[in-house]
């Protein structure tokens, strides 16, 4: 057994101490694999011939056991000394109880990973990686740390933005720990299929030589991390070309496709050409998606539909913006009778929608905003030429109070001069939450509120079509599977939409907007979103674009199926 005095150490990254253990193991990104799953890897990675097996973040040992365990049926003697791993944790380093072989000291690094180089393990690359990189984002990477994983990143070729997580950064440099007819088997969170970084990440894994897979496990396998687990797969021994994808239920039948046998859930899915020009477009990432998500008839329709001059990109009709960033919505947004007791000179309010989940309707009206006056619905508006000491006592007693509480500082607060004058509150023409459990739709704000930023807020450009038309637009089944294919899937099902993500969004446009989006209400009243869908798609697409009932059924089915994949597990 290594005990922690002795192992080999490398430079740490700076870490705060933590007394409560939840808090700690989220700052590492620290979620341990189920043994099974940690051998359901290794089987795959390593055969006769591996001589080396490198963890990069070993946490206690799981991977590194189950990876002595094969080498040992394998025949292989002291296969402990074929065991290679790094770990920053000090706790996991104290207690690696799966590690019941007395590993050599030199062979695990107590440390930063990224404070290592192929010199901390004898010069030598590895014929196998396994591993399941910390599940720390971006923000939360200590900049030490940041600068040597970046350096890493650069020695392959890779340009990580700054909003990379840390897994992204482990896949770029083990590059250059990996055999070229090795092999690596990662599990890597969700963001793998989403992330802006990420399709310029799999172009250059897949330009590096050998064989990129990507497997999405349906079942959640981590309590407490938000994502869907993605098994990354780079075969040395085997060439090909773009990202291979397909979707497996759990682990059981994981191990059946590892082991070469068939599966229920279909075959391998090839992603577009990644090509190294195009590769940070979004445009790259929905055809990519195509191409994993759905079926080929799917895909077929969709770009036969998209490319018509009736179906618009959002981004074209209209300018997302996020919605009103108080940095403190506890002072800045309030129920109606806390602001009537604000209210006077130089002070103002305004309707304010704070909760995408009211938006339930095609439209916002003043009877709705009126119905939540006892909710957070009015958003405080301080003039910055007022004088402090004019303002209501108990508005100066909110202030005080907050900067006892070190509201000021807060990085939005603190850019504002005075710090309790909000700056952009501009009410838009439609809302978009940006967060749920089924596809957010546009709603025509005719309470003239803003919104905070839980939402996004959405105006029309000069010359196009109006609010209704495209908030009609919006109940389609078109729409409801352009949501699934360019929005990213959180835990609990949640589907989220960044404004750069919304522009992508594809609405069939005609005129008569208003009188469609009426019959669209009544039919939401009558028979709720189903309905809604149904008159939405008889309006919009087979009535004005000519759509065959079995295109539409098709599309449909297809936004369904991907919701349905999204919630489940």
């Amino acid at each position: 057994m290594l005990a922690p005095s002795t192992a080999n150490t490398m430079p740490s990254s700076p870490l705060p101490e933590f007394t409560d253990k939840r808090a700690r193991r989220k700052a590492l990104g620290a979620y341990y694999t189920p043994p099974e799953l940690a051998s359901v890897l290794v089987r795959w990675a390593v055969d006769d011939d591996t001589t080396r097996v490198l963890d990069p973040s070993h946490g206690d040992g799981r991977f590194l056991q189950a990876a002595i365990d094969r080498l040992r049926g394998l025949g292989v003697r002291a296969p402990q000394r074929r065991v290679f791993g790094a770990e920053l944790d000090s706790s996991a380093i104290g207690r690696p109880a799966l590690l019941q072989d007395d590993v050599p000291v030199q062979n695990l690094v107590a440390g930063d990973f990224f404070a290592t180089d192929l010199d901390s393990w004898d010069g030598k690359r590895f014929d196998a990686i396994v591993g399941n990189p910390p599940y720390v984002r971006h923000h939360l990477l200590p900049a030490g740390s940041k600068r040597l994983a970046q350096l890493h990143a650069r020695r392959v070729g890779i340009a990580l933005s700054e909003r990379a997580d840390a897994w992204a950064y482990f896949c770029a440099a083990l590059l250059d720990y990996l055999e070229p007819r090795g092999r690596l088997a990662l599990l890597l969170p969700g963001a793998v299929l989403h992330a802006e970084y990420a399709l310029p990440l799999l172009h250059k894994l897949s330009e590096a030589g050998g064989r990129v897979r990507l497997i999405r496990i349906q079942r959640r396998l981590f309590e407490d991390a938000a994502e869907r687990t993605v098994v990354l797969l780079i075969d040395g021994r085997h060439a090909s070309v773009g990202v291979d994808y397909r979707e497996v239920s759990d682990v059981k039948e994981l191990a059946s496709v590892l082991g070469g046998k068939s599966s229920s859930s279909g075959g391998w899915r090839s992603s577009a050409s990644l090509d190294s020009d195009t590769v940070a477009v979004p445009a790259l990432r929905l055809r990519t998606r195509l191409r994993w998500f759905v079926s080929p008839d799917v895909a077929d329709i969709w770009e036969r539909i998209t490319e018509t001059r009736e179906v618009r990109l959002l981004g074209d009709v209209a300018e997302i913006r996020i919605g009103v960033v108080t940095g403190a919505n506890r002072f800045f947004v309030l129920d109606e009778p806390t602001a009537g007791t604000l209210r006077g000179s130089g002070v103002a309010t305004m309707p304010v929608v704070s909760r995408g989940a009211w938006l339930n309707g095609v439209r916002w009206t003043e009877d709705d905003q009126q119905l939540r006056r006892d909710k957070p619905s009015q958003l405080l508006l301080v003039d910055s030429r007022a004088r402090r000491e004019r303002l209501r006592k108990a508005l100066r007693e909110a202030i005080d109070g907050a900067e006892e509480q070190a509201i000021d500082e807060r990085s939005h607060c603190k850019l504002r001069k005075p710090w309790y004058s909000l700056r952009d509150w501009r009410p838009p023409k439609l809302f978009l939450p940006y967060m749920a459990s089924v596809p957010p739709r546009l709603v025509v704000n005719h309470a003239q509120a803003t919104c905070t930023n839980a939402i996004h807020r959405v105006d029309l450009k000069t010359g196009q079509p109006g609010a209704a038309a495209i908030a009609a637009a919006s109940w389609t089944s078109l729409y409801r599977l352009s949501a699934e294919l360019v929005g990213r899937s959180y835990g609990a099902g949640v589907l989220k939409l960044e404004p750069n993500e919304a522009v992508q969004l594809r609405i069939p446009i005609f005129p008569g907007g208003a009188q469609n989006l009426h019959k669209i209400e009544r039919a939401l009243s009558r028979g709720g979103y189903d309905e809604a869908q149904e008159v939405a798609d008889s309006l919009l697409l087979r009535d004005h674009m000519g759509l065959s009932a079995r295109d539409v059924e098709i599309l449909r089915e297809a936004a369904s199926e991907l919701q349905r994949r999204r919630c489940s597990g």
